[in-house]
């Protein structure tokens, strides 16, 4: 596996403590991305609430969930990637680890979305660019939005043995 990085301690400036909402409660983020220029405020938003970021490509992400669990959060740039193979990825993700909140982002979106719309791939997803100012409302959003996503995998009946899965 090709770990391109994680971003804590001192690599990258963290946004002051007054940005810490508390919302990850220091559970590292992965971001999918291979231009994190882009992203530099979620990166340091997630550094102030105490998160480490790690930096994944597209190909690395579905092998390093199955090792690393203690994820909450994940930000996939589509842009980045193969438009039909990160969808099947995303829909795979969803179904294998359920507890995992998926922010998708693109230039190409018309808006954001904050609906429940999307929820066989994502709980949220944004138009590029990122906006700081949208940042708290979007993680909100994705971790309720994630707890609809479990609730109907969970009364379905289709999540898969041995997923992690975490309603509040």
């Amino acid at each position: 596996m090709n770990l391109n990085t994680i971003i804590g301690g001192s690599t990258l400036k963290a946004y002051p403590s007054s940005f810490d909402s508390g919302l990850l409660n220091g559970a590292p983020v992965a971001l999918v991305a291979s231009n994190i220029r882009g992203f530099s405020d979620f990166i340091g938003w997630s550094r102030a609430q105490g998160s480490d970021v790690i930096v994944l490509d597209q190909q690395n992400l579905k092998p390093f969930l199955e090792f690393r669990k203690d994820l909450v959060l994940v930000m996939v740039d589509l842009d980045d990637c193969e438009l039909e193979d990160a969808l099947d990825d995303l829909a795979d993700i969803r179904e294998r680890h359920p507890h995992l909140a998926i922010i998708l982002t693109s230039s190409i979106l018309g808006r954001d979305d904050f609906s429940l719309s999307r929820l066989s791939v994502c709980d949220v997803s944004l138009k590029l660019p990122l906006r700081i100012s949208k940042l708290d409302l979007a993680v909100v959003l994705a971790l309720e939005n994630n707890i609809e996503w479990q609730r109907r995998q969970a009364s379905s009946g289709t999540v898969r043995k041995g997923a992690h899965v975490n309603i509040l």
